[in-house]
């Protein structure tokens, strides 16, 4: 009897620990990750999972399209900073951004993310693929290019897009150089005109103007005149 009731109490402290096991579990399914963008629902809503592996606070987040001049306003809200090594979801409504022109075929929207770090601190991430995962991880290389790396949906591959950002930041200084140099190269007409002297016409000297010989009287040379003997 003793041994049936020893029996009976050690099944019941058995479920007991397995219960407690599985409420862990559905409370740590339950916690929610704090979110970028507000919370929406749609056909056109992209939802990525992002985790700042930067090792920097994140400040700002804002989002442009390829047809945009200008970023989004910052979509993290006053005072809200994303901490390095959190993890937080992207709400992204592109309804606005898709374009159908025989509503069968649409049309490739490409979009940049700008992140700040503080005033003139950010990086950017061209060509954001929110149609190609659902999880990435933001990361600055030593030279503070950023880049994200994810797996592709597409072929389950692993992606980085360390080498793009690198080429695109170095086009873009060689483009700016070339246009100093051209911007040197080309002849300072301002400067060449301050160089020549100023001449005053103001102190120049009088013009004198030559005697006109009276036409009357220069027509009578050469002809018999007054003192000439008449007979």
């Amino acid at each position: 009897m003793k041994l049936l009731k020893t029996l009976l109490m050690a099944f019941a402290c058995f479920g007991l620990v397995l219960t407690g096991c599985s409420t862990t579990e559905e409370q740590e399914e339950v916690v929610e990750l704090k979110t970028i963008g507000e919370k929406v629902e749609g056909e056109n809503v992209y939802q990525v999972e992002i985790k700042n592996a930067t090792g920097k606070d994140i400040v700002g987040f804002s989002i442009k399209t390829d047809t945009m001049d200008d970023y989004s306003e910052n979509m993290l809200k006053e005072d809200d900073v994303f901490v390095a090594d959190e993890s937080r979801m992207l709400y992204y409504d592109a309804t606005n951004d898709t374009e159908k022109s025989d509503s069968t075929l649409e049309t490739t929207t490409e979009y940049t993310i700008k992140v700040s770090f503080g005033t003139d601190d950010f990086v950017e991430l061209h060509a954001f693929p929110f149609a190609d995962t659902t999880k990435v991880s933001l990361k600055l290389t030593d030279d503070g290019v950023g880049y994200i790396t994810y797996t592709s949906k597409t072929d389950d591959a692993k992606v980085s897009t360390q080498e793009s950002e690198e080429k695109i930041i170095e086009d873009k200084q060689v483009a700016a150089e070339q246009a100093q140099e051209n911007i040197e190269s080309v002849p300072q007409v301002e400067q060449y005109q301050e160089q020549q002297p100023q001449v005053d016409y103001s102190q120049s000297a009088p013009v004198v103007q030559e005697p006109v010989q009276d036409s009357a009287s220069s027509s009578n040379e050469g002809c018999l005149g007054d003192n000439v003997d008449t007979w």
